[in-house]
């Protein structure tokens, strides 16, 4: 407004130039929020998803690092055998470019799930495609890329619960049910988080305010 305004007056002769031509005041960026899926319903994808064979019980113990630990698909895939602290019940998950290092507890399940897989899954997998690697997680072909199981889980998870996205959704959901229970400085380190901001963006009453937003501006 104030531009047109002036520029309304540079052209009357009232003023030489325009003061706020060079000024643009952008508004509040939001990143997009994910449609949040609640504690219970990740855990029946869990527990609903039941593939069978060495590849089922690898991709059950990838889907759960995922829906309790909030993993990314990077720190999934570059998970080694020496993170796991099985005896203790954790996982260690080394920080990145973008992440922390943080140490986090491993459901009950989870620890066997993760034991059977690696004593008889893993060693099956590994002697298929004639494979030497310390890689916790790996495909049952030649290449050491998981993109296609990752695709595919995901694919059969999204039949379990149309509400599935994809693996972004997924790892918010359990940051946005880790600050109700937790708070901010707590799913800040379980997420991995470098910065608390990163962590707020998460928070439920964001997205409640987002919808208000919609509603205001965007009525049906």
């Amino acid at each position: 407004f104030l531009h047109h305004y002036f520029m309304w007056l540079v052209k009357e002769g009232d003023i030489k130039e325009n003061p706020v031509s060079n000024i643009r005041i952008k508004g509040i960026q939001r990143k997009h929020l994910h449609q949040f899926l609640k504690k219970e319903e990740l855990d029946k994808v869990y527990w609903d998803y039941s593939p069978a064979g060495s590849t089922g019980l690898r991709n059950k113990a990838m889907l759960g690092l995922v829906l309790f630990q909030a993993l990314r698909i990077d720190e999934l895939t570059n998970l080694t055998l020496k993170n796991l602290q099985l005896k203790e019940g954790k996982v260690r998950i080394e920080g990145g470019r973008k992440t922390n290092a943080r140490t986090l507890a491993l459901e009950a399940h989870q620890v066997l799930d993760l034991l059977q897989y690696i004593t008889d899954a893993r060693k099956e997998l590994l002697e298929q495609a004639a494979k030497d690697t310390d890689q916790l997680f790996t495909s049952s072909g030649t290449g050491d890329k998981l993109f296609n199981t990752l695709q595919y889980i995901l694919s059969q998870i999204k039949k379990l619960n149309p509400e599935v996205k994809d693996w972004k959704q997924l790892r918010a959901s359990v940051i946005a049910y880790w600050i109700a229970v937790h708070g901010l400085r707590k799913a800040q380190y379980l997420a991995g988080h470098r910065y608390i901001s990163s962590t707020e963006e998460y928070q439920q009453q964001d997205l409640d305010e987002l919808r208000g937003d919609i509603d205001k501006f965007h009525p049906f």
